[in-house]
């Protein structure tokens, strides 16, 4: 078994896919690398969140046994809709008899690895009241109920305090930790209140993302007019613009003394104890400092550097690596890189020639840096050297060279930050191209030979189906039943496939599944329909686009609720040869999951309304544009009227081979009834609209020339554009699209009037 070669740690998160949760995993994943054990993630939720089906994740921390697992971790994030003490009871009735180690919320007598965030939200408030002379200090809170918005909240009225300045409830915004809502908590503050605070500090990054968003929209300059502070140091506060000072939490840290006590635990089987961990106020250009880097000033090039700066060339070396030495896996290849970029760096003082920012690109490229690690150097070098140079020559040509570094480096960031765009983008067109396979398909085998033409696709190496044998009980709490024994229905591993055959649900996978893997870092995530559960799926190695697992989950459970009835339909005909109303009824039943319509071929409703909303939730999360339109066929009765609705019929046909060949096959283009279709063209703005219509007009014509009939097939059409930032429904596009389609209709109806 996998746990037999090394140690394998269980991973309970609650989601892979929001900023906290995305450096979460991949931290995890990095030090499981480091610690020399296989890492498996249990994706579940919130323990009995309330939002639609989300506790029925919850099934999946029921498969959890130390059979399985040497230890698990688990963290406070899974508490946010329970009490403490119903925490203490899911933590001691479900492993009791694993090693376990908690981080964020304290339970008595489980090791737990705890945040001081007191510490650093203090210092963002002295900060700004000390350096900035900010009075006025606007605080945007998280969750009502949430420890870690709790705590952030009650230590800026404690430094608020401790600095004399009254607290002011005006001041204070009631947030959710969502970039959306920190964008409406500035409006209310400043548009509603009419409030201009000197700073804003928000309860997490995501928060001040929003807070910017809205700041940028009403061309309110940041840092010179409000200055701004988050909290997480997720990696878009570290490349915006400005950058933005936040209150880093140790994450990496937190995780790497978890895996220790967990080590500990497993080894010594002794309680070790709680370690506190304190925040890190992480100081950069939104509450105006770091300006300095921007004062560039043109000196004369002079081939010679002080003693001093050669002294202080060492110490920053030595000071960069006791900085950072914790933060890599190999720390005698950090030391070669670190005298490699110095060595760099002596050379660039005498010519500038660029040989620093080279180095760390190739460093980049074989990725024995990260981008976040090479910008965090960079600034560390500079921070370092200047805190030792006393003389103003010296001073002027360190800024002057790290203004250039820092200026070639955000072009390498902006590079690499392009390609990764793209590669997670093609990723993406593929994830879409296999959701609208699956949600067209109801047959199992189907289901699993759509999976195996695109796994390879999406990078994934192995890959497990498995699908309970029997039904799944549950006291709607904690307690779980679930069958003993399970099919597989898929068991991939690189190309490789196995099929159907059975085995004990709660080994999880194959005693052989991971062999030959040197490195395990998989997701195990529950399959189920509203409350009918399935199975579950295993993904190795964890995809690097952070939706990829649910999308795959979401879009698997969704087809499988057709395709389990249509099989249960099946063998129950085959074993009792039922009659051919049992067949009708399976048809029947067949033809309410449909989501294509029968006429045109193209998506109906229901398609549009499933595709529709993962668009929106991967517009929504990665900022992308798409266009609505809402068109009818113009004068589509009369033609029912004067020919018949045969040619009725044909006129619907026509129109959808008009947009079929107009929209790219990666648009979603749906007849929602009648003579009404909606084609959603994904990653369009609205200065692409000039091209559509182009190509519509064009596709329009053609066709008319060809049908050779009395009458011309033409459509009207309104356009919605959907604008990342800002919240929309599909209803809200739709009816944006519809009116707009309405004053074209008028318009049309005045010039046959004229």
């Amino acid at each position: 078994m996998l746990k037999e070669k090394k140690k394998t740690i269980g991973f309970l998160i609650n989601q892979f896919e929001n900023t906290y949760n995305s450096i979460l995993w991949r931290k995890v994943v990095e030090i499981s690398k480091k610690k020399n054990v296989n890492v498996i993630f249990f994706g579940g939720k919130n323990l009995l969140s309330p939002y639609d089906y989300e506790k029925q994740y919850n099934i999946i921390y029921s498969l959890i046994t130390k059979k399985n697992l040497d230890g698990i971790i688990v963290g406070e994030y899974l508490k946010t809709f329970i009490e403490v003490k119903d925490f203490k009871e899911f933590l001691l009735e479900k492993f009791s008899n694993i090693p376990l180690v908690t981080f964020g919320c304290k339970i008595e007598k489980i090791p737990t690895v705890y945040l001081d965030q007191e510490k650093g939200v203090s210092e963002s408030v002295d900060h700004l009241v000390i350096v900035h002379n900010a009075r006025k200090i606007a605080f945007i809170k998280g969750p009502e109920g949430t420890r870690d918005a709790e705590e952030r909240f009650s230590a800026y009225q404690k430094s608020l305090k401790r600095n004399r300045i009254p607290f002011d409830p005006n001041l204070i915004v009631q947030g959710n930790f969502n970039r959306d809502r920190g964008y409406f908590a500035a409006k209310e503050l400043i548009i509603d209140r009419k409030i201009f605070p000197d700073a804003i500090i928000g309860a997490n990054d995501e928060t001040i993302l929003g807070v910017m968003d809205f700041l940028k929209e009403k061309n309110i300059k940041v840092p010179s007019e409000i200055k701004v502070v988050g909290f997480d140091d997720v990696f878009e506060s570290q490349i915006s613009v400005p950058s933005i000072t936040t209150i880093r939490q140790p994450l990496k840290k937190q995780i790497e003394m978890a895996f220790d006590l967990l080590l500990q635990l497993i080894d010594n089987a002794k309680y070790p104890g709680n370690v506190s961990v304190p925040c890190e106020f992480i100081i950069r250009e939104s509450c105006g400092c770091h300006e300095d880097i921007f004062k560039h000033q043109v000196i004369r090039k002079d081939t010679r550097f002080s003693k001093s700066l050669k002294t202080a060339l060492k110490r920053a070396e030595l000071q960069t690596y006791d900085n950072f030495k914790e933060s890599v896996q190999n720390e005698n290849e950090f030391t070669q890189i670190l005298e490699k970029l110095i060595l760099d760096l002596k050379k660039d003082l005498k010519n500038n020639e660029g040989h620093f920012i080279y180095a760390l690109r190739e460093f980049i490229i074989d990725k024995k840096l990260t981008l976040s690690l090479s910008r965090d150097i960079i600034c560390s070098l500079k921070n370092n050297l200047l805190n030792q140079i006393q003389e103003e020559k010296d001073r002027l040509q360190l800024l002057n060279l790290f203004f250039d570094i820092l200026l070639d480096f955000d072009k390498v960031n902006e590079r690499f930050l392009l390609q990764n765009k793209l590669s997670v983008l093609l990723e993406k067109v593929k994830l879409e191209y296999m959701g609208q396979y699956l949600t067209t398909t109801f047959n199992l085998k189907n289901i699993v030979n759509i999976l195996k033409t695109f796994l390879k696709d999406l990078n994934i190496s192995r890959f497990l189906f498995c699908i309970y044998n029997g039904r799944v009980k549950w006291n709607r709490k904690f307690k779980w039943s679930i069958p003993s024994s399970s099919k597989i229905l898929l068991d991939y591993r690189n190309g490789y496939v196995k099929e159907n055959y059975s085995f004990k649900t709660k080994e999880l996978f194959p005693k052989d599944f991971f062999e030959n893997c040197e490195f395990v870092s998989a997701a195990i995530l529950p399959v189920f329909f509203e409350e009918e559960h399935f199975g579950y799926i295993v993904i190795n190695p964890l995809p690097e686009d952070d939706i990829l697992c649910e999308s795959i989950r979401r879009q698997i459970s969704t087809s499988i609720k057709g395709a389990i009835l249509i099989e249960k339909e099946k063998t129950t005909s085959r074993k009792l040869k039922k009659t051919l109303r049992a067949f009708k009824d399976s048809y029947e039943k067949l033809e309410q999951l449909s989501v294509l319509d029968e006429l045109t071929g193209l998506y109906n409703r229901r398609g549009l309304i499933t595709l529709s909303y993962q668009l929106l939730e991967l517009s929504k999360r990665n900022h992308r544009e798409f266009l609505l339109f809402f068109l009818d066929i113009d004068g589509l009765k009369k033609i029912n009227d004067l020919y018949g609705h045969k040619e009725g019929d044909f006129a619907l046909i026509s129109a959808s081979k008009i947009l079929t060949k107009t929209f790219r096959h990666t648009d979603i283009v749906a007849r929602i009834g009648g003579d009404e279709f909606v084609v959603l063209a994904i990653d369009c703005s609205i200065n692409e609209l000039f091209r559509i219509e182009k190509r519509f007009k064009q596709h329009s014509e053609d066709l008319n020339k060809t049908i050779n009939k009395p009458y011309k097939i033409e459509l009207s059409y309104g356009v919605a554009p959907y604008k990342p930032g800002i919240t929309y429904t599909l209803e809200e596009l739709m009816q944006e699209a519809d009116q707009r389609l309405y004053e074209e209709k008028k318009r049309k109806l005045a010039a046959l009037g004229n």
